[in-house]
């Protein structure tokens, strides 16, 4: 599976040339003897727009006050073509600020300018800046024109480094607008005048580009060769940080290849690189990847190390004290586990074999009767006191078992969201969250994105450890959807998550395939909270509106296992009122068995739970729930994870 970072960040920001300007060291300090030494308005009005240009990526404020010098010089003197140089250096700075309409202000003053005096080389170079400016603020069909103004003028005048750059925005406009065989067409030609100009920088970010996007289009073996050419111009100009990535984004390749033993070399070997250039959020994104491909192959313990590891550096700048052995306790309790019951197996085989020899022996010869049975007694000690020795062990094991589960659980809480973050978003709220073992297969989940509040309430297949290396994965794809790929519809959600878990445990076919996943609801409410969108895999919300519960029912679908028909997970609009509640949680709470009869305390017990507590706060109403759960289950061993949220809108 490739990493979303390969996918499109990698491939994407490097498109558009024009926003970042490399800061020449001996370029700058020439360009300042040239000012000095100017003795012509026009020499100096030049010099100073280059000055601007080279200081906008790293002291953007002298950008500003070049454009303004420029601008003072050009209305003294009269110049227009002086007036359009400074609208358009002071039109660069405000993009850099992502102040648009600043920016779209100067620049037209400097185009109507341009085009009055038909200045071809200026209008390649405004018209390239208007399009960086639409394409930051996601109008890619507005850019488009102006790159191909800027292409159009690079050809009349024969300027070759405007044509690479015009191909190359282009190129970036196409890939926006999924027309990939045009993608790859104007990418070819940048490439082509870069290698002929000898921009050698371009041509190793180019063919990384080129690589990604023949990946994008299946085209796997000219993405490799086009990878391999750019790390072999990396590594040609000792260029570390370019050699990373190209590592990372061939392991990549390799990995969607079915090329995992190659691209968990090179996975290695640029996490190695990270270290040493201190790129702490390329190595996250490595983990997380690892931990994918491990997930591929069915190693669940190292997918697990790597998704840890993951989390651990992300969170690292805020919690210093994570251990670093968590990675190693799901392998622990496994293999432990199984050392238990063979030694158990190991001392009833040894005590048996003692009886039945000793049995055997008696009957066998009556004459050696007093022999045998000393041999046999000594023989019966000595298996006991083997037998204690081994049970001493045993119980050694269970507490080191039972220490490393107990991190698991600080480690898995630590990675679940405070609950004082959904008090933030809904002050009016509580989280009554119960596993059953000492982790969760239960989990919870909220994020705020933009105008949106989303909240989920999941139940992962089985408890305790499976159940809690599920949560992980669960969380991690929640992560990955809303907060990075930006999709906030319930729905949408729910099919994304649905696609990743089944692709992560390889769940494309009835035969040979497990049936791991999870039930999840999963909300959105507007900030105005006035409206609720609701998406639910075999769970339900519940709304209370004074005396009155509606039940929203989700789909008869879980998230991951093999399912032969279509799946996808429909969307309910929820019209909210003040005072409305709502509750999301799993089936634990109505499933525990419990009061005089031992019986389970069923749904409909819980709906009138719910409407009976509607006086009371929600803070005490989480309280309450906690209280009668314990008063109904009194002796009876708790059945299941319990996870119960509640919110007053």
């Amino acid at each position: 599976m490739l990493s979303r970072r390969f996918r499109s960040i990698t491939f994407l920001l490097l498109f558009i040339t024009g926003k970042a300007f490399s800061q020449n060291r001996e370029e700058i300090d020439s360009l300042e003897r040239v000012l000095s030494s100017a003795t012509h308005d026009s020499t100096r009005m030049s010099a100073l727009f280059m000055l601007g240009h080279a200081w906008l990526h790293s002291v953007p404020t002298k950008t500003l006050a070049y454009g303004e010098q420029v601008k003072a010089l050009a209305e003294k003197s009269g110049n227009k073509r002086g007036t359009a140089m400074a609208y358009n250096l002071i039109g660069i700075y405000y993009t850099s600020l992502d102040n648009y309409p600043k920016a779209m202000e100067n620049l037209v003053k400097a185009l109507q300018i341009y085009e009055e005096q038909n200045d071809k080389r200026r209008l390649t170079t405004v018209c390239t800046d208007l399009g960086n400016v639409l394409f930051y603020q996601g109008n890619v069909k507005g850019s488009r024109p102006y790159y191909q103004r800027a292409l159009n003028y690079s050809e009349e005048i024969n300027f070759r480094e405007g044509k690479a750059k015009a191909y190359h925005n282009l190129a970036g406009c196409f890939y926006m607008e999924k027309k990939l065989d045009s993608c790859l067409l104007f990418l070819s030609r940048h490439i082509l005048i870069c290698k002929d100009i000898g921009k050698t920088d371009e041509v190793k970010s180019a063919l990384a580009n080129l690589g990604a996007l023949y990946a994008s289009m299946g085209r796997n073996e000219e993405a490799l060769s086009c990878m391999d050419s750019a790390l072999a111009f990396s590594m040609r100009q000792h260029d570390s940080r370019n050699i990373c990535r190209s590592m990372f984004d061939k392991a990549g390749l390799l990995t969607n290849m079915g090329r995992e033993a190659e691209s968990m070399v090179l996975y290695k070997a640029a996490i190695d690189s990270t270290f040493k250039l201190n790129d702490k959020d390329t190595r996250e994104h490595i983990y997380r990847d690892l931990a994918n491909v491990y997930a591929d192959r069915k190693n669940f313990e190292d997918a697990y190390g790597y998704l840890l590891k993951s989390y651990r550096l992300r969170d690292s700048l805020h919690n210093k004290d994570v251990n670093k052995q968590v990675a190693e306790m799901n392998a622990r309790y496994e293999t432990e586990k199984k050392d238990k019951q063979i030694l158990m197996k190991d001392a009833e085989a040894k005590q048996t074999a003692t009886q039945r020899n000793g049995f055997i022996a008696g009957f066998a010869l009556l004459a050696l009767l007093s022999v045998y049975i000393l041999r046999s007694y000594r023989q019966k000690k000595r298996a006991n006191a083997l037998l204690e020795q081994q049970k001493e062990i045993i119980e050694e094991k269970n507490k080191d078992i039972t220490a490393s589960i107990n991190y698991a659980s600080r480690i898995q809480g630590a990675m679940l969201p405070e609950k004082t973050g959904l008090e933030n978003l809904f002050p009016s709220s509580f989280i009554f969250f119960r596993p059953r073992d000492i982790v969760s297969g239960d989990f919870y989940w909220f994020s705020e994105k933009e105008e949106h509040l989303l909240i989920a309430a999941a139940d992962c297949t089985g408890h305790g450890v499976p159940g809690a290396l599920m949560s992980m994965i669960g969380s991690s794809f929640l992560n990955q959807i809303v907060n990075e790929k930006t999709i906030t519809s319930p729905s949408e959600v729910l099919n994304e998550l649905n696609l990743q878990v089944m692709k992560s445990l390889k769940q494309s076919s009835a035969e040979g395939q497990n049936r791991d996943g999870m039930d999840i609801s999963f909300v959105e409410i507007a900030k105005n909270k006035r409206r609720a969108r609701f998406a639910g895999a075999n769970r339900p919300v519940y709304v209370v509106r004074g005396a009155e519960l509606l039940e929203v029912k989700g789909d008869k679908l879980p998230i991951g296992g093999y399912y032969s028909g279509t799946r996808n997970f429909t969307q309910k609009e929820i019209e909210l009122q003040e005072g409305d509640s709502l509750y999301m949680f799993s089936d634990g709470y109505a499933d525990q068995f419990g009061g005089e009869k031992g019986k389970k305390l069923m749904t409909k017990h819980f709906k009138n739970l719910l409407l009976s507590i509607q006086n009371f706060s929600m803070k005490e109403q989480g309280k309450i729930l906690q209280e009668k759960l314990d008063e109904w289950r009194a002796s009876y061993e708790q059945v299941d994870d319990i996870l119960v949220i509640g919110i007053k809108v």
